[in-house]
């Protein structure tokens, strides 16, 4: 072997040098500085012996009042906070008073008022409403209401047209 080619592949390296060097062979780029961290954003005025804190006005008005109105009060009476603020001091009112959280979806009213027109009997007191009927009923609030009805002048189109000999 050549001993020109072998003192040029390897170098000799110090601790040092090793400890610096990146560990995947590739040449380090040189560090930006490091950015300062921003300071946190200050918070309203603390209160003072016979001042209100922010909360405490929240709580003293209505929880009825839009939070947007809670906060320009606020801002009369001297007081700097968020409706993000007025949210969270109204859901902890209500977690200490141990009610439920507000619920999604359809009221239960709503869904009891379906249920009674889908079980309700026919308008003539003879004829005891059928199996039949309620199915219908169920299938036209399922269709919509517009839907059913075009079906059913469909129907009666069709059964006009074999009666008339058509």
């Amino acid at each position: 072997m050549d001993t020109d080619t072998t003192s040029k592949l390897k170098k000799p390296v110090t601790i040092e040098a090793a400890k610096s060097a990146p560990k995947n062979g590739k040449a380090a780029k040189a560090k930006a500085p490091a950015k300062k961290a921003a300071p946190k954003a200050q918070r309203g005025p603390k209160p003072s012996a016979g001042g209100v804190s922010a909360s405490d006005f929240i709580r003293s008005l209505p929880s009825n009042t839009p939070a947007k109105e809670v906060v320009t009060r606020g801002a009369e009476k001297g007081l700097k906070f968020s409706m993000n603020l007025v949210y969270a001091v109204r859901q902890a009112v209500r977690r200490k008073a141990g009610a439920p959280p507000a619920r999604r979806g359809r009221k239960p009213g709503k869904v009891a008022a379906v249920a009674a027109v889908v079980a309700a009997p026919r308008a003539s007191a003879s004829a005891p409403a059928s199996s039949l009927e309620a199915s219908f009923r169920r299938m036209v609030l399922d269709l919509g209401l517009a839907r059913a009805k075009a079906l059913v002048s469909e129907v009666e189109r069709k059964l006009a047209s074999l009666v008339a000999g058509g």
